[in-house]
C-alpha cells in the first residue's frame, strides 16, 4: 500500500470515528432550537400600542407542529448516536492491543483531546500521537 493510500484510509477511519462526535453535536443544535423555540412561546415578545398585528396569532398548532418535528429529529438523531457509539465501541473492543483501545476509546468514545488522554495514559503527549497513528492502522471498519 503506498503512502498515499494509508493517508487516506486512516483519514476514512478518522472520519468514520469522528461521526460519533458529530452526532454529539446535532444532537446539541437541536436541543438549543427545541430550547428557543419553547422560550420564545413561553415569552412572547409584548407589543405596546393599540394596534393589531398580525403576528399576534394566539394558535398553538404552528408551534406544536414545529415543536412535535424538532423533537421527533432530536430523537432519531439520538437514537443514530446511540447507534454509532455502540457500533465504534464494538469495534474497538475487537481490537488486540489494550493501549490501542484505551486510546481510541478516550479519543473518540469520551471525546477528549490528545493532551488529555496522554495525561490519562500517563504518555507524552508526543507518543500519544505517535501511537495514535499506530493505532489507527489496526483499527478496522
Amino acid at each position: 500500500m503506498t503512502k498515499e493510500e494509508l493517508q487516506r484510509e486512516n483519514e476514512n477511519k478518522k472520519e468514520y470515528l469522528r461521526s460519533y462526535q458529530g452526532l454529539l453535536k446535532n444532537i446539541k443544535l437541536l436541543q438549543v432550537e427545541i430550547d428557543q423555540l419553547r422560550i420564545s412561546k413561553m415569552n412572547p415578545s409584548v407589543t405596546y400600542d393599540d394596534m393589531p398585528h398580525p403576528n399576534n396569532n394566539t394558535d398553538l398548532s404552528t408551534y406544536a407542529a414545529v415543536l412535535d418535528s424538532k423533537e421527533r429529529q432530536l430523537a432519531d438523531v439520538k437514537e443514530r448516536a446511540l447507534i454509532r457509539y455502540g457500533e465504534i465501541a464494538d469495534k474497538i473492543e475487537n481490537m488486540s492491543d489494550a493501549t490501542e483501545r484505551s486510546l481510541l476509546t478516550l479519543k473518540y468514545l469520551r471525546l477528549l483531546t490528545f493532551d488529555e488522554v496522554a495525561e490519562k495514559l500517563d504518555y507524552s503527549a508526543r507518543n500519544t500521537i505517535r501511537k495514535h497513528g499506530i493505532a489507527l492502522k489496526h483499527f478496522m471498519m
